[in-house]
């Protein structure tokens, strides 16, 4: 079946089957979803609109967003085809603890800003985020607004405490993989994520938990 993905998932479900039988075996092209307007809507209108779309997108409390929220109630979890590697977390995670160790203040609002190599320049959804021991975001690359935050028992859609379990797993382990729910930064929808995590002390001399992740 040549179809939209979302939709064909969505006809599949509707005709009484398990959509998780079945997979995207050949990516025809990839397109973000989007609404359309008559061309005689007042901008006005369109800009509010797009406001209200922005506002679902802020994450809450709980540590997910409406917009996350509705996608998870209505479509199905997908796999990214990432052009970004394991290799390429782990190569970002470890540099950054090296840098983390020498400079931390520095590093943490060169991360803050977005700067390269903490985000990036080429590929836009990989990029470094920093937590503390309490799971508070330090710092993040990706959404900067966000740094500061408690993140403590805030989950994804699915109501996994990633968060919790990354800085649990840096002060057993010191570093590892998990696995969780997420938006991505440059298409629509939710996808599988996996994070890679590594527990460092600051020239501070206090203990960060330096992560970056790729879809899957």
């Amino acid at each position: 079946m040549a179809y939209e993905e979302i939709g064909g998932m969505r006809l599949i479900e509707k005709a009484g089957y398990d959509s998780d039988n079945y997979e995207t075996v050949y990516v025809l092209g990839k397109y973000e979803l989007y609404y359309a307007f008559n061309k005689e809507t007042p901008d006005s209108l369109v800009r509010a609109f797009q406001a209200a779309l922005n506002d679902t997108k802020v994450v809450g409390g709980d540590g997910t967003s409406q917009y996350q929220r509705i996608l998870y109630n209505y479509l199905p979890i997908r796999h990214a085809e990432s052009n970004v590697s394991n290799e390429n977390v782990i190569e970002l995670v470890e540099m950054t603890a090296m840098d983390i160790a020498k400079d931390a203040g520095g590093t943490l609002d060169n991360i803050n800003a977005g700067d390269s190599p903490y985000k990036d320049e080429e590929k836009a959804d990989l990029y470094v985020f920093v937590y503390d021991t309490n799971v508070t975001l330090i710092a993040d690359a990706g959404s900067p607004y966000l740094a500061g935050q408690s993140m403590k028992g805030r989950g994804d859609v699915s109501g996994k405490m990633f968060r919790d379990e990354i800085v649990a797993g840096a002060l057993e382990k010191g570093s590892g993989f998990v696995d969780y729910i997420f938006t991505d930064l440059t298409m629509s929808g939710l996808y599988h994520k996996a994070t890679y995590y590594m527990l460092v002390v600051g020239s501070d001399g206090q203990e960060y938990v330096v992560c970056s992740g790729r879809y899957e």
